[in-house]
């Protein structure tokens, strides 16, 4: 079969750049990455049977070979500290390029977490909820006050969050099967659009951090009014956000709907009017990437031809000296 995408879920201790080498010629252009925790000490007592590095190492892959590259962070599990989280913050800041989202593990019925809080006498609900507090009192403070102001962003259906990986997941099926509709500009705006949410989330997560570590966790009166005026910041980001997620988006379909227009004036106009076709990571310096005549080529080596998407990974090899 020819022209399909391939999305995949994957642990990272499964990527390797040989097995990412061989789906990419298949066409992978998604991963879910099973980071879940940025915590040694949290893989730990998550049973995760991964390591940091592990992780460190898939994500770095799988961007070079840029796919639409997302995870989740499981940041509060039973037994998180507050040095926990701080760590789970210093990866969000080191890895605000792709997509993420974070919440806290939940005590599924049959899973290990449920045997376990079960015989330490700290489960609560039942099979229709289960449900458990935090052994430390301010990551649970912690907890309790951004589930409550992340609760939008987070988890409705238009969550910020999940918009950020619409934008990008739809930016990379464009590049799978269209490239030549694609511009550098739209590249950027898709990319900071991804990178100016997560910086956002970053920056409340860590007002909370600092609040919570100069805040007595039973001073509930405190953690209301901080936990509101938290959650207003946040959906206003939020709101402001999805209005510029929104305008990138119709930018995405808009190119995806001139896509037959390709290598007809109209393209030849926008291509004149400076919006020049994504070459991937090479860049246009490299030479003329389709084999057209040199007739095609102007004196800047523009070319309205379409842009294969083999030329990225040709690209890729080239650098990695393969």
């Amino acid at each position: 079969m020819e022209n399909i995408a391939i999305a995949i879920k994957a642990r990272p201790d499964s990527i390797t750049r040989e097995s990412i080498d061989v789906l990419d010629e298949l066409g992978l252009f998604r991963v879910f990455l099973g980071v879940e925790n940025a915590s040694e000490n949290g893989l730990r007592n998550l049973n995760r049977k991964q390591t940091i590095d592990q992780s460190l190492t898939a994500l770095e892959i799988l961007n070079d070979f840029d796919v639409h590259l997302s995870f989740n962070l499981l940041m509060f599990e039973p037994d998180t500290i507050m040095d926990d989280l701080l760590v789970n913050l210093r990866f969000m800041e080191r890895h605000l390029d792709n997509p993420f989202n974070f919440c806290r593990a939940e005590a599924h019925a049959g899973t290990g977490l449920e045997t376990k809080l079960k015989a330490e006498g700290r489960l609560l609900g039942d099979y229709f909820g289960l449900d458990y507090r935090l052994k430390d009192p301010q990551c649970e403070a912690f907890h309790q006050v951004v589930n409550y102001a992340f609760f939008d962003r987070n988890f409705s259906d238009y969550g910020l969050h999940y918009f950020n990986m619409q934008v990008d997941f739809t930016y990379q099926l464009l590049r799978r099967f269209y490239p030549e509709v694609l511009t550098e500009s739209l590249r950027g705006a898709v990319k900071s659009f991804i990178k100016e949410t997560n910086l956002d989330t970053y920056k409340c997560l860590c007002q909370t951090y600092d609040f919570i570590e100069s805040t007595d966790p039973s001073n509930r009166l405190a953690l209301q009014g901080f936990a509101g005026e938290l959650r207003t910041i946040v959906d206003e980001g939020s709101r402001g956000l999805h209005i510029q997620g929104e305008r990138i988006l119709d930018s995405l379909n808009n190119a995806y709907e001139r896509r037959g227009l390709v290598g007809s004036r109209f393209m030849s106009a926008q291509i004149a009017s400076s919006a020049s076709p994504y070459f991937g990571m090479g860049g246009p310096e490299q030479g003329a990437y389709s084999p057209c005549s040199m007739d095609l080529v102007d004196l800047f080596g523009l070319t309205p031809t379409p842009i294969p998407y083999q030329t990225f990974k040709s690209q890729l090899s080239r650098q990695e000296g393969r």
